[in-house]
């Protein structure tokens, strides 16, 4: 399954592309993010992994797959009951701010398969919330 959702925010790319790609801050702007942490020390990069509790998931691990500053950052996690999940932000400048294009992709595993073609009705609203949250804390 994928989805996309795209909207503008009024900060330049790079401030945009900081704060997604510091996934800590995540928890402020998703509502399914109870918590996340950083695993290890060192700057945020390519590889950083983070660990986060999530509504309907748990605890999972989070690994910054692609970090291509400011221009695109990817989120890989493999959450129970799916092969792989990856949530992408692309960055790219708008009149005002930045655009910034979101594209969620799961590959449901086991029984999870029976249900991908519901799974758009409960994430569509989803990324809605990801939206307003982002929007509101980058205001």
């Amino acid at each position: 399954m994928r989805l996309e959702r795209e909207f503008t925010v009024r900060r330049p790319a790079e401030e945009v592309f900081d704060y997604l790609a510091d996934v800590t801050n995540e928890a402020k702007w998703n509502h399914w993010a109870k918590w996340v942490r950083k695993v290890g020390d060192g700057p945020v990069g390519q590889g950083s992994v983070f660990r986060g509790s999530y509504q309907g998931f748990g605890e999972l691990d989070q690994d910054l797959s692609e970090f291509d500053r400011p221009h695109r950052v990817t989120y890989h996690s493999a959450p129970k009951g799916m092969k792989d999940a990856n949530m992408t932000f692309e960055l790219s400048p708008a009149e005002g701010g930045t655009r910034v294009r979101i594209v969620g992709a799961v590959e449901p595993a086991g029984l999870m398969k029976l249900m991908e073609p519901l799974m758009p009705l409960r994430m569509k609203p989803h990324f809605a919330e990801l939206e307003k949250g982002i929007t509101r804390e980058l205001s």
